[in-house]
């Protein structure tokens, strides 16, 4: 594989972590939820689901190129068939709430400054969406090292730290069932958020070996960075299940300053996960508004969007994420299925 290759694959790997790890997933919250809480036999559904984002994430990029997909809406009306102006409709809202949620993360990490975060957040944006994926890619490509990096200074700290597991719950198949079921739900609805950027993208490669290699990455660095947070997270259960960012509060035991850092981390990591949305919104828009026009209209509409973050919709994205997993699960189960018919 070529210099130019192996370049665009790392941009293409970027670009699908970046639209999985918000802040959920960077302040360990998530991860607590849906595994760590789990136990021993977390690890298990570690391993599910880094297969499945490595498997489906490469077949995302894969069709979006053969159904010649230029927003998340020729996908879902693909697979959904009938049913595909619901769920356009409602993938559309929650991307405007997520959004929503994603401007508001960002204030609360600089609670004295909020208003102002939130608009050199939404300034960053602006930029990085009127540049279309080539904007997305360029941001990710330099965000993501740097999360992957404090990821593995927090793994490398607490290496020989003694690990919690009899703390946490024993392995049954009860516990057995509910962690595999709470993986697939994790899996299935970062997997669904994810089709706004990466079917368009995938329809932009023409290489589909750089799609299927772009793929397999994203999603084997996605699973080291659940298992790394996973096991830092193991070193302080079961207290630290009980707080709202569980990785940010480690960071400040390792260090004040790396403390601080980890602060700028996240924010990084919900600026990837905003600007994914706002893409996925802007490809929509992009068929009803004209060209000359573009620019102001998602201007205008990241301000709007910016300014709804003072009502914190974080608990009506919570509400939505259920049925956001049954929608993913279809999805999920489609793509699995899909590799019989893609090989080139």
């Amino acid at each position: 594989m070529d210099r130019e290759k192996s370049k665009y694959v790392i941009k293409v790997a970027s670009t699908y972590i970046g639209t999985v790890i918000g802040a959920g997933f960077a302040s360990g919250r998530e991860i607590c939820i849906f595994f760590t809480n789990y136990g021993k036999i977390s690890y298990v559904s570690l391993l599910i689901s880094t297969m499945l984002f490595m498997c489906i994430g490469s077949n995302i990029l894969v069709l979006g190129r053969k159904l010649n997909v230029n927003c998340y809406g020729d996908m879902i009306k693909d697979i959904f068939k009938g049913l595909a102006p619901f769920v356009d409709i409602y993938l559309f809202i929650v991307y405007v709430i997520i959004s929503v949620a994603m401007f508001a993360g960002a204030g609360a990490l600089f609670s004295k400054y909020y208003w102002l975060c939130i608009l050199i957040t939404a300034g960053f944006a602006v930029l990085a969406i009127i540049n279309g994926l080539d904007g997305l890619l360029n941001a990710n490509i330099i965000i993501i090292p740097m999360i992957l990096l404090f990821d593995i200074i927090l793994f490398v700290y607490h290496i020989e730290f003694p690990v919690n597991l009899h703390n946490c719950s024993m392995i049954s198949l009860k516990s057995l069932f509910n962690s595999l079921k709470s993986s697939l739900i994790y899996t299935s609805y970062n997997t669904i958020l994810c089709i706004g950027v990466m079917a368009p993208l995938g329809n932009r490669i023409e290489n589909s070996f750089i799609s299927r290699r772009g793929g397999y990455i994203g999603g084997l660095v996605i699973g080291i960075m659940l298992f790394i947070s996973n096991y830092c997270i193991f070193a302080y259960m079961p207290h630290i299940s009980l707080r709202e960012m569980p990785l940010l509060d480690i960071a400040k035991t390792v260090n004040p300053i790396f403390g601080w850092c980890y602060v700028l981390m996240l924010w990084g990591a919900i600026f990837t996960t905003l600007i994914a949305n706002l893409f996925s919104i802007t490809s929509i828009l992009e068929r009803f508004v004209p060209s000359y026009l573009q620019n102001v209209v998602f201007i205008c509409m990241i301000i709007i969007i910016s300014l709804f973050a003072k009502f914190g919709f974080s608990n009506i994205v919570s509400i939505f994420y259920p049925i956001l997993g049954i929608i993913g699960l279809i999805f999920i189960t489609y793509m699995a299925l899909f590799p019989v018919t893609t090989r080139d």
